[in-house]
C-alpha cells in the first residue's frame, strides 16, 4: 500500500512536519547534553587564558596592541598614542587626562599595562 493512497496530501504534510519537529528536538537534546559535558573544559580554558593576560608597557604599546584590550577601539587607541607622544613618558594613571577616559576605565585598564618608569 502506498503512502499517498493512505493519507491525504495535507495529512502527509502534517506527518512530515511532526517528524521534522521530533528530529530537531532530539538533535537539540543530544547537542545540549554534549555541550554541558564540555562546560568544565570551557571553564578551565577561561581560567588559563585569564591568568596568561598580556601586559603592555604604556610607553611603547602600539595601536594594534591597544585595540586588543577590552574597551579600547580605534578612537581611544589613537587618543592614547597621541597623548603619549605629547607627554612621554606617562604612567597608566595619566590616561584619565584623555577625553573619554575616566578613573573607572583606568582602573579596568590597569591590569593590561605597566610603565617602565614606575
Amino acid at each position: 500500500m502506498k503512502l499517498n493512497h493512505f493519507l491525504t496530501s495535507n495529512e502527509q504534510k502534517v506527518v512530515f512536519f511532526l517528524l521534522t519537529i521530533g528530529f530537531l528536538g532530539l538533535s537539540y537534546s543530544f547537542l545540549r547534553k554534549n555541550l554541558s559535558e564540555n562546560e568544565d573544559v570551557d571553564v578551565l580554558n577561561s581560567i588559563i587564558t585569564s591568568t596568561q593576560r598580556v601586559r603592555y608597557d604604556i610607553n611603547t604599546v602600539n595601536e594594534d596592541e591597544l585595540k586588543t584590550i577590552p574597551g579600547i577601539g580605534n578612537v581611544r587607541a589613537r587618543a592614547i598614542i597621541e597623548y603619549r607622544n605629547n607627554e612621554k613618558p606617562i604612567a597608566v594613571e595619566d590616561l584619565v587626562s584623555i577625553k573619554g577616559i575616566g578613573p573607572k576605565t583606568v582602573d579596568i585598564m590597569k591590569e593590561y599595562f605597566y610603565a617602565d618608569n614606575d
